[in-house]
């Protein structure tokens, strides 16, 4: 009876073993066993879930990044246009208030010329019948216009003449000399050789015939150190005079 019993005990074992190993299906099989559904695609949005995508199969090769700057150089270089810039403002600051200073300088020492353009050719403003004309007369006519002109046409040479015969009319007006055009500048001198008057003539004479005789172009700075020479001497000689 046992026999009959252990018998149908292994019959059954055997037999649920096939329900048994069909239950337990692989994620496969079970993926093959699912129905399938069609599902319609709206073709816009397909459109746009395609769109941009290479389907040739092409690899577009990766651009490469530029190497990026160093921020510590990029801050030293942009320190060192800042102090260039910061320079040339200063250098040019410097250049314009030197400028300013040396006008200053210039006009308060009665020296700013503005500029004129200069006539070499004197006999279109003074007329060398006017030069003849005041050496035949000298006592009656004062040469003063004449310097003026001569010296808006920077002839300084013409200038220094005649501020030369001014000196002379002045010396002759107060009877310190007798003045006569066939006279030579050595027949002054002689007759001022008693005279407080005469180093000072003597000095201006030498002036007057190295730039009258010697043909010498003078400039104007030039001019400028002999002009208040002349001037000084025409005041000394009113004022000896007026104290004689």
């Amino acid at each position: 009876m046992l026999r009959y019993k252990t018998i149908f005990l292994i019959i059954i074992m055997f037999g649920s073993l096939p329900f048994s190993m069909k239950a337990n299906d692989t994620p496969n099989e079970k993926y093959q066993k699912t129905p399938v559904f069609k599902k319609e695609i709206n073709k816009n949005d397909w459109q746009k879930a395609i769109e941009g995508i290479d389907y040739t199969g092409n690899i577009i090769p990766a651009r490469k990044k530029k190497p990026k700057e160093n921020n510590q150089n990029k801050e030293q270089s942009n320190l060192l246009m800042q102090n260039l810039r910061s320079n040339t403002a200063k250098v040019i600051l410097v250049a314009i208030v030197g400028i300013l200073f040396f006008l200053l300088f210039r006009f308060a020492l009665g020296k700013y010329i503005l500029p004129v353009a200069a006539n070499k050719n004197s006999a279109s403003i003074i007329k060398a019948t006017e030069i003849s004309q005041l050496e035949e007369n000298l006592n009656l006519y004062d040469p003063s216009l004449l310097i003026d002109k001569a010296i808006v046409a920077r002839d300084y040479r013409l200038a220094v003449r005649l501020y030369y015969l001014k000196t002379l009319r002045q010396l002759s007006l107060k009877n310190i000399i007798k003045w006569e055009k066939r006279k030579t500048n050595y027949d002054y001198l002689q007759e001022l050789s008693s005279s407080d008057l005469k180093d000072d003539f003597e000095q201006l004479t030498q002036v007057y015939e190295r730039a009258w005789y010697g043909n010498k172009e003078l400039g104007t700075y030039e001019f400028q150190q002999i002009q208040p020479q002349f001037d000084y001497l025409v005041s000394k000689i009113n004022l000896t005079i007026l104290n004689s």
